[in-house]
Formats: C-alpha cells, structure tokens, sequence
C-alpha cells in the first residue's frame, strides 16, 4: 500500500525521496518525489526536472531547513541560480560577440597576456 504523502512536510518528502534513491523502484517513482512536483511553483519545474531526470541527482533537493515549503521553495531558488540559471524562466543567453575576457575591466595593460620573466 502506497503511503500518502499529501500531509507530509517538506522535510519528510525530502528525506523520503533522497532515501530511496537506491530503493528497488528508484526515487522517481517514490511518492514523495511526485508530492514535491505536486507542490512546486511554476518556475522551480524545469529546475527539478533536470536535478532529477537528466542529471540524476535528488541529493540536491537537501539543505533547506525551515519550517515551511516556502523555505524549501527559496533556498531551491538559490541553488537553480547558482548553478543551473538557465533554467529560470527569466534566463537570456549571453550575447554570441566577443568573448569577454577576465581582464577587460583592468585597465592595467598586460591585457591577460602571461607574464615576461625578469631579464639579465
């Protein structure tokens, strides 16, 4: 019988989903891992499909300690903007011009290039 998970705090879901992982059945078709789907705002959707689907990687969703979904929900935010902004809804790809180099903003004048070795 199938545990409903529809009561179950944010904390519990992601314990859940994280623990079976290794389970027969695997985390993706876990209840808990379909209770968070369920539960997640619009923009954070395209974030947890690629943690969960294509990179394979619940262990992601851990670290949000608070008390409510909200918290969950922000500091996933956080993590998404981090290291996967391109799966904000507001993402605009870089320009395709110049390549932007570390030292452009330096105005110091060896523009990137390495350093000479001190002569004789």
């Amino acid at each position: 019988m199938a545990r409903d998970y529809s009561t179950a705090t944010m904390t519990r879901l992601v314990k859940d989903c994280t623990a079976s992982r290794n389970s027969r059945n695997g985390y993706l078709e876990h209840g808990s891992t379909k209770e968070i789907y369920r539960r997640l705002p619009i923009d954070l959707r395209r974030w947890f499909a690629l943690i969960m689907y294509e990179i394979g990687d619940p262990l992601t969703l851990r670290g949000g300690h608070g008390r409510s979904d909200d918290d969950y929900f922000e500091h996933w935010r956080g993590k998404r903007d981090r290291y996967h902004p391109e799966t904000h809804p507001d993402y605009k790809p870089p320009s395709r011009g110049r390549k932007r180099d570390d030292d452009d903003d330096n105005d110091e004048g060896d523009g990137g290039s390495p350093v000479s070795p001190p002569g004789p």
